[in-house]
């Protein structure tokens, strides 16, 4: 299977009857293609269609037969998931619109139930992970006014990368920091998950006093974009109220 997704180019050939994409075009490509059938499915019917059943995905394994990634020449897509570039925009900046829309989409997400409760000027936003979605979220939340933002992974550099360009305040390394992210082997399961939830809840300890947390607060915003059960753990820690764990967003 090919890799790929996350990804920009020239449109060469289209099909009969699609108009508003043209050969030519500098587009981005929006990677997931759901089943476009709003009769039968909820999720396309209601335009949600990212949570489309039968969605597939560029580079994924989750449907057969599988769907081969962007690293190619050329490629067969959906026109309507073609988006066209300005021309001031590169296609590096083109290619990152699909990670972009997912963290445009989960801060949208935290403030649910009003404002208040989402990314806002003074508001102190924890971020879990430093790769291209990780990254992106703390730009957004420096961009609309987060006081503090702290990011959390186990890659050094990927930590000082985010810190030398004004991405975060805060850096903290769960490698060398906070509780071992798996349980010992050959321990009995309810053993291993209360382990591993004291350990999240020490580490929470630990991230909020990097950030520069008081006792008995915490971050306003998570963004958990690992994936990583320690960090979807931890998340519930840092968060402050609990109450309003809902803006706990999984990028």
């Amino acid at each position: 299977m090919c890799l790929g997704h996350e990804s920009s180019g020239i449109v060469t050939a289209v099909g009969p009857g699609v108009t508003l994409i043209r050969p030519g075009m500098r587009v981005a490509v929006e990677c997931g293609i759901p089943c476009k059938d709003t009769v039968t499915c909820a999720r396309c019917r209601e335009g949600r269609y990212n949570l489309c059943p039968e969605l597939r995905f560029c580079s994924s394994a989750k449907t057969h037969p599988h769907l081969d990634g962007t690293l190619q020449t050329l490629m067969n897509h959906p026109a309507d998931l073609l988006h066209p570039l300005p021309s001031n925009l590169s296609y590096d900046q083109g290619a990152l619109a699909e990670p972009l829309g997912v963290v445009i989409h989960a801060a949208r997400r935290a403030a649910l139930d009003g404002e208040a409760h989402g990314v806002r000027p003074g508001t102190d936003v924890l971020v879990f992970g430093a790769g291209a979605v990780g990254l992106l979220a703390c730009m957004l939340a420096r961009a609309q006014g987060a006081r503090t933002v702290v990011c959390v992974d186990v890659n050094h550099a990927r930590l000082q990368f985010a810190k030398s360009q004004g991405f975060v305040g805060v850096v903290f390394n769960s490698a060398h920091n906070g509780p071992a992210r798996q349980a010992p082997p050959n321990q009995a399961p309810a053993e291993a998950l209360a382990k591993m939830m004291e350990g999240a809840k020490c580490g929470a300890e630990q991230i909020m006093a990097a950030g520069g947390l008081k006792a008995g607060e915490g971050f306003d915003v998570v963004f958990e974009c690992t994936g990583a059960e320690q960090c979807i753990q931890t998340a519930v820690y840092v968060r402050w109220p609990v109450i309003f764990a809902r803006s706990i967003v999984r990028c």
